[in-house]
């Protein structure tokens, strides 16, 4: 049982506010984008649950 609110930003917005998670984006953009998509899938399928 999830007891803390649903998230108000994107995971892609609170993670990019982290030094180490600016690195992917940079060094291979499209692999970054994707594992961004499929992170905020994972969220959003466990809010669902």
């Amino acid at each position: 049982m999830l007891d803390s609110p649903r998230p108000r930003i994107r995971l892609k917005d609170y993670a990019y506010n982290e030094m180490r998670d600016k690195v992917p984006p940079r060094t291979n953009p499209e692999c970054a984008r994707r594992l961004m998509e499929l992170a905020q899938e994972l969220v959003n399928l466990r809010w669902e649950t």
